[in-house]
């Protein structure tokens, strides 16, 4: 596999990572995580250019490698023959680029690298991703002895999976879903660069519960699509003092805490992967409810109390 990189490959790199975008995208008044956040968090003009107005982004480098990258993450788990994989000694050289299952894990993983053109970045994330499956692997081998329990385990309980729900008008998609012995776990990938808070090179692959605001907020967007397609629902009984709905989630009618789901972002462009997770949080997914109802009031012809925010994107929209 030839190497290159830098300006002059620029478009040969471009060419060669162009497959299509798993994303799926639904037109205004649904909400994403994205324009949730680029509407309440984020610049108003902004939003309206780009989910209003319908102005589109083109595709560069960067959005068509992070494509590209989604695409082997996915496709990884289609290629592995766990026959194969139970039968490897994955004790041996643990943790390091001598062990067997990471070399397995990697030559799967180029079978879907174009052949002539990769980048160092591509490479890195690719190394990094196959390093912490196997670490993955070798953690789940320790814990259980049963073939069957230790695949559960290990294989996604779901990829790249899109769910909207139209009574809130939003919707998205969730890289991966994991099944723990006591947890479901939502996962989403980034491939560019982590937090600076959330970085430390001396710990990585270590779970860094920091991470900043908007990132919880997209975490629980995802925790919060999650509930509602499986069967939990969201109502309130109560206002808080301020005079917002008091929501509380509910299952087969009762009220259920959100101990049992985590999210986490993972970071593949280090030598070592960065995850930064943390548990589900009803404050900031009542948070999500009451400023998207609070949002698409604005929107229409409801009088609302109106933020500076809210002011700043009525007269966007009205310009």
């Amino acid at each position: 596999m030839a190497f290159v990189d830098g300006e002059k490959q620029k478009e040969e790199l471009f060419d060669a990572y162009n497959v299509k975008s798993l994303y799926r995208r639904i037109d205004y008044p649904y909400l994403s995580k994205t324009s949730y956040i680029s509407a309440v968090m984020g610049c108003p003009y902004r939003f309206k250019q780009l989910y209003i107005d319908g102005v589109k982004t083109q595709p560069n480098l960067e959005m068509q490698t992070g494509s590209y990258l989604h695409y082997i993450y996915d496709v990884f788990f289609d290629l592995i023959d766990y026959d194969h994989l139970w039968m490897l000694h994955w004790m041996e050289n643990h943790d390091t680029s001598m062990n067997s299952v990471y070399n397995y894990f990697l030559s799967l993983c180029y079978t879907r690298l174009p052949e002539k053109v990769n980048s160092f970045h591509v490479l890195t994330c690719v190394k990094s991703f196959c390093r912490m499956e196997e670490n993955h692997w070798w953690l789940l081998r320790s814990r259980f002895t049963n073939k069957d329990e230790v695949i559960a385990y290990f294989a996604p309980v779901d990829r790249e999976k899109f769910y909207s729900n139209p009574n809130l008008q939003i919707y998205g998609s969730r890289d991966r879903t994991i099944r723990e012995t006591e947890k479901i776990l939502i996962v989403d990938y980034k491939t560019g660069k982590a937090p600076k808070h959330s970085e430390d090179r001396d710990n990585q692959g270590i779970y860094n519960p920091s991470m900043p605001d908007y990132k919880v907020v997209e975490g629980n967007f995802y925790c919060l699509l999650w509930l509602l397609e499986n069967g939990y629902t969201f109502d309130f009984t109560e206002y808080s003092k301020n005079g917002e709905p008091k929501w509380e989630c509910y299952k087969s009618g009762k009220v259920v805490k959100l101990n049992f789901l985590d999210y986490a972002f993972i970071y593949t462009n280090y030598q070592r992967a960065i995850i930064t997770r943390k548990q589900a949080s009803l404050v900031s997914i009542r948070n999500i409810l009451n400023q998207s109802d609070q949002w698409r009031s604005l929107m229409g012809k409801n009088k609302r109390k109106n933020s500076l925010m809210r002011i700043m994107l009525r007269v966007c929209i009205e310009e």
